[in-house]
């Protein structure tokens, strides 16, 4: 693959009627639940239904003005979960189309986890490098 190529990004389109179905349960439990079990149900919906439209934005803001390029996974840490599971951590860098190198970072509960040593392919944001994300990480675009 060469050294940052542009990308082509699609939404991925079942994820229209997720949204709409997540609005619909939101509304739903709003309007039909009652006393402390509907201010719970409705606080947690709202910060899931929140943290889906930062998640959202966030890759939309990346894959806008995205480049792909294969980065080395520098750091691989895996971390015990309150649910008896590990969370799993780790550090990638790249050089991005300007020269300069970056670092970059993430974290999934996911078995199939790249580990130390590895090359993954990174998104990044030509105008903020920084912006970056692993390509197989993306929950809204198909890359």
């Amino acid at each position: 693959m060469p050294s940052n190529e542009r990308i082509e990004a699609h939404l991925r389109p079942i994820l229209f009627p997720i949204a709409a179905a997540s609005c619909v349960i939101f509304f739903w439990i709003a309007f039909t639940q009652e006393g402390d079990f509907r201010l719970a149900l409705v606080l947690g919906a709202a910060i899931a239904l929140t943290y889906c439209a930062y998640r959202f934005y966030r890759e939309k803001r990346i894959v806008r003005d995205g480049r792909r390029v294969m980065a080395l996974v520098t750091e691989y840490i895996q971390v015990p979960s309150s649910d008896g599971g590990s969370d799993r951590e780790c550090k990638y860098r790249f050089t991005a189309a300007d020269g300069r190198e970056y670092v970059g970072h993430c974290e999934s509960t996911g078995k199939d986890f790249p580990e130390e040593g590895c090359l993954i392919a990174i998104i990044y944001n030509q105008h903020d490098p920084s912006d970056n994300f692993p390509r197989e990480m993306f929950w809204f675009y198909d890359i």
